[in-house]
C-alpha cells in the first residue's frame, strides 16, 4: 500500500551577506568610540558616553581597540565595530541552522595581551549612519569568539555564532552586530603598558575583504500528498 504522505526532501541554502559599500542605502559598517585625550581609568574610557563614530567607506575598520595613554595604568580609547547585514532574502518562515561571522584581519598588536575578540548585538540609531552615542548600544552578550593569538593575519577570520546570535539574525530584515574586544566586554583592564594595543581590524567592502555574514537555512519540511492513479 502506498504511503499517503510522505515528507518533502529539505534543502540547506547558504547566503553571504555584506554591509553596503559607501554611500549606504540600507546597511552601513564602521566604529564608535569613547576617546579623551588626557587619558582616564580604564572603568572611565570603557562606562562613559562616546566621543566619535566613522562609517567605514576604506580602510580599516576597527573590531575592538584599546589605547594606553603615557601615564601608568590609564587609558585614552576603546573603540567597538559595529556592522550591519541585511538579510531580508532569507525569508520568513526559514530555519537558521548556522552561521558565522568573518573578519579578514589585517592587524593584531597585543602589547596589552591577547584577548578574545567578541561578537555581540549593536543598535545604531540609523542603519545607514553612525553617531557618537552608538558607543553605548552595543550588547554584553558574547554571540561567539576568536582570540587574537588564534588569528589568522590577511586572511578571514571566522567566528561561529551561538544560539543567541543565531537568535539575532532577522529573516525578514536588517541584522545588526558589533564587536568588543575581550577587555572591553569583560570589564576587565589590561595590564597597562606604554603606548601599546589590543586590537584587530576587518576591512571594508570597497577592498574586497569586507566583514561577512554567512548563514546556511533551510524550509522547514512539510507533507507532500502522493498522488495515486487508478485504472
Amino acid at each position: 500500500m502506498a504511503n499517503l504522505f510522505s515528507s518533502e526532501k529539505v534543502y540547506a541554502t547558504t547566503g553571504t551577506f555584506y554591509p553596503d559599500a559607501d554611500p549606504e542605502t540600507t546597511t552601513v559598517d564602521g566604529n564608535a568610540d569613547r576617546y579623551i585625550a588626557s587619558g582616564g581609568t580604564f572603568s572611565n574610557i570603557r562606562d562613559g558616553a562616546g566621543t566619535g563614530a566613522a562609517s567605514a567607506t576604506s580602510g580599516a575598520l576597527q573590531m575592538g581597540f584599546i589605547e594606553a595613554y603615557t601615564t601608568t595604568d590609564t587609558f585614552d580609547n576603546i573603540q567597538r565595530g559595529i556592522f550591519l547585514f541585511n538579510t531580508s532574502s532569507i525569508g520568513s518562515g526559514k530555519n537558521i541552522d548556522s552561521a558565522y561571522i568573518s573578519v579578514y584581519i589585517t592587524t593584531i598588536w597585543t602589547g596589552l595581551g591577547h584577548s578574545n575578540g567578541h561578537i555581540v548585538s549593536s543598535n545604531p540609531a540609523s542603519n545607514t549612519d553612525l553617531v557618537s552615542s552608538d558607543y553605548g548600544n552595543l550588547g554584553s552578550t558574547s554571540f561567539g569568539y576568536l582570540n587574537t593569538a588564534n588569528m589568522t593575519l590577511d586572511a578571514y577570520n571566522n567566528i561561529t555564532l551561538n544560539s543567541s546570535g543565531l537568535a539575532n539574525i532577522s529573516l525578514t530584515g536588517v541584522s545588526k552586530f558589533g564587536g568588543r574586544i575581550g577587555f572591553d566586554l569583560d570589564n576587565i583592564a589590561p595590564t597597562w603598558i606604554n603606548g601599546q594595543l589590543t586590537g584587530y581590524r576587518g576591512q571594508t567592502a570597497e577592498t574586497g575583504n569586507g566583514n561577512k555574514l554567512v548563514v546556511t537555512y533551510t524550509v522547514p519540511a512539510n507533507p507532500k500528498q502522493d498522488v495515486i492513479w487508478f485504472d
